[in-house]
C-alpha cells in the first residue's frame, strides 16, 4: 500500500488573488484545512476568478480561523486577501 500523501505549508497574500494550491492527481479526494493566521484581515478561497467582494467574491475566512474542506483531484484553490501582507496555512491529506 502507497503512503498517504501530506503536505503543509504557509503563504503571504495580499489583494490580488493567487493560487494557494493544486490538488494532485491519482487521488480520490483531498483533506484540507486552510487557516487565517491574520489577526484582522478576511481571506477568500476559490477558483481562479476569486475577488474579495462582488459577483466572484470567494468564500470568506475570517481572521484567525481554520476551515475544514474536501476536494477532488486536479481542484485549483486560490486564495486573496481584504489587505496585503496576510498569512495563509494550509495541511492536507488524501482521503479513500
Amino acid at each position: 500500500m502507497a503512503a498517504t500523501p501530506f503536505q503543509h505549508g504557509t503563504i503571504t497574500v495580499g489583494t490580488s488573488a493567487q493560487v494557494l494550491f493544486v490538488v494532485p492527481t491519482g487521488i480520490r479526494r483531498a483533506l484540507f484545512h486552510i487557516r487565517n493566521n491574520d489577526a484582522s484581515k478576511t481571506i477568500y478561497i476559490g477558483d481562479g476568478t476569486v475577488t474579495a467582494s462582488g459577483a466572484t467574491q470567494g468564500l470568506p475566512i475570517p481572521a484567525v480561523t481554520t476551515q475544514a474542506l474536501e476536494f477532488t483531484a486536479g481542484t485549483t484553490i486560490s486564495v486573496i486577501a481584504s489587505g496585503a501582507s496576510t498569512s495563509v496555512s494550509y495541511l492536507w491529506s488524501a482521503g479513500n
